[in-house]
C-alpha cells in the first residue's frame, strides 16, 4: 500500500505543476496545514514541512511568473515523494487520522484521477491503448482549463488554492459539526469531495 500510494502522490504533483509558481505555492499551503496537524509533536513529518516550506519559499522567487528556474519532472516528484512521506510520518507516529492527514491534498489526487479517466475515456481502441494513453499530455488538467477561459497564470494560481483550501474545509467542517447527526462519515468521505471537486471544476469550466 505504501509503495502504491507514494507513487500516486508523486505522479499527482508531477502532473499539477504546470503552470509557474503553482506547484510550489500549492505545496507550501499544504505544508503550513501539516505543521498545524503535526504542531507539538516535533516528529519527523513535523520537521521536514518546516524545512520544506523554507526550501519552497526560497526557490518561489526564482519559480514564479516568469520563472527563470523550473523544477521539471525531478523537482516536481521530489516534492511528491517528500509530502507523501510526511503524510505518511503523521499518521503513522502521531495521533492524526490517515483520512485527515491525505485529504489536505485532495486537489492535485483528484486532478489525476479525473484527467486519467478522461484520458482513458476519450482514446479509441484496445485495453490496453487506453491504458497506455493515460501517461499521454493534454491540456485538461484544471490550471489549462482556467487559462483557456482568459485566466492569467497568476490569477489561475489564486483560484486552485482557494479551490484547495475550500475542499480540506469543506471536510473539515462537515466532519466536525455534521457526524453527531449522522450525515457525515469517513466511509464516504472520497465520494463527498469527490462530487465537490468535479462540480467546481464542471462550473468552472463552463461559467468562468
Amino acid at each position: 500500500f505504501t509503495a502504491v500510494y507514494s507513487v500516486v502522490i508523486i505522479n499527482a504533483f508531477n502532473l499539477i505543476d504546470g503552470v509557474d509558481g503553482l506547484l510550489i505555492l500549492l505545496s507550501i499551503l499544504f505544508l503550513c496545514l501539516f505543521i498545524i496537524i503535526g504542531y507539538g509533536s516535533a516528529g519527523l513529518g513535523f520537521i521536514l514541512s518546516i524545512i520544506m516550506i523554507a526550501v519552497l519559499c526560497s526557490i518561489f522567487f526564482f519559480n514564479r511568473h516568469p520563472a527563470k528556474f523550473f523544477l521539471g519532472d525531478s523537482g516536481s516528484m521530489a516534492v511528491g515523494w517528500t509530502i507523501a512521506v510526511i503524510t505518511l510520518d503523521l499518521s503513522i507516529n502521531h495521533t492524526s487520522r490517515f483520512v485527515d492527514v491525505v485529504l489536505v491534498i485532495m486537489l492535485p489526487t483528484f486532478d489525476l484521477i479525473c484527467v486519467a479517466i478522461y484520458r482513458f475515456r476519450s482514446s479509441k481502441g484496445s485495453i490496453f491503448k487506453k491504458l497506455n494513453s493515460i501517461k499521454n499530455p493534454d491540456r485538461n488538467h484544471i490550471h489549462h482549463i482556467l487559462m483557456s477561459r482568459g485566466y492569467s497564470i497568476n490569477y489561475s494560481i489564486i483560484i486552485i488554492l482557494v479551490i484547495s483550501s475550500a475542499l480540506f474545509s469543506f471536510y473539515y467542517i462537515f466532519n466536525n459539526l455534521v457526524d453527531g447527526i449522522g450525515i457525515w462519515t469517513d466511509r464516504y468521505v472520497f465520494e463527498y469531495l469527490s462530487i465537490f471537486y468535479v462540480s467546481m471544476v464542471t462550473i468552472i469550466g463552463e461559467s468562468l
